[in-house]
């Protein structure tokens, strides 16, 4: 049982990683698609 706990809780800070990685990629397309929409203003 306490092996089957420890591969969950391994498991879960994967997903959390997998999550972290996501997160992190759509804030810079969110970022690169405002800029570019500030140059667009700009020009």
């Amino acid at each position: 049982m306490k092996s089957l706990f420890k591969k969950a809780q391994e498991s879960r800070k994967d997903l959390l990683i997998w999550y972290g990685i996501c997160f992190l990629i759509v804030i810079l397309i969110v970022a690169m698609i405002i800029a570019e929409k500030k140059e667009v203003i700009k020009s």
